[in-house]
């Protein structure tokens, strides 16, 4: 699975470096990147998100449901060390059986508003193929044989939005500045995860 999660990385930060789209800007909440923590609990407070804490980097967690979808989601806002917001992730909760329903919702949203994804990442390992039934290509995704996922780039400044289902079935969606790739070679380095 760090393989696949190491190419979707890899296949991000290329869409990301030569952008495709000429968006003003991707945002979730319409958060402005490079905001401050205390900015962004704010805004996202005023957005209807929950503040739930601080974590062990200093980022925020959130907790609430998606605008559009009323799903719940816990939604993450990291930083760099001078505070300030490179990205957003938000994990969608909902019942495995619904993983890829919703990520087709979220997925057509983004369509409307961004386009046509620039990359998609969604490909399966034999004896998986992306035709099987919903439950296999679950069984397919959890254990590492499987990855739906899809990117679209934008230009100003250089950032992304990236949606996936994790191996934990989770509809995940991840708006990201180019910063972010820096931001988390620095975060592994000093964790000795190279």
């Amino acid at each position: 699975m760090k393989s696949t999660r190491a190419f979707v990385a890899f296949c991000v930060v290329s869409t990301l470096a030569s952008p495709v789209l000429a968006q003003d800007s991707m945002r979730f909440a319409n958060l402005p990147w490079g905001v401050t923590k205390a900015e962004t609990q704010k805004l996202l407070v005023a957005s209807g998100f929950t503040f739930v804490k601080v974590d062990e980097e200093g980022d925020l967690r959130f907790a609430g449901a998606v605008p559009l979808i009323q799903e719940p989601a816990v939604v993450f806002a990291y930083f760099t060390p001078d505070d300030r917001l490179v990205k957003i992730q938000v994990d969608i909760a909902v019942p495995d059986r619904r993983a890829l329903a919703v990520y087709d919702i979220v997925k057509g949203f983004l369509r409307d508003q961004y386009g046509e994804p620039d990359r998609d990442l969604s490909h399966f390992e034999a004896p998986y193929d992306a035709a099987a039934e919903v439950s296999q290509q679950l069984a397919a995704i959890r254990g590492g044989k499987g990855q739906i996922a899809a990117v679209w780039a934008g230009q100003q400044p250089m950032q992304g939005i990236v949606l996936s289902v994790t191996d934990k079935l989770l509809a995940e969606l991840s708006y990201e500045t180019i910063e972010w790739a820096d931001e988390l070679v620095r975060r592994r380095g000093i964790k000795g995860e190279f």
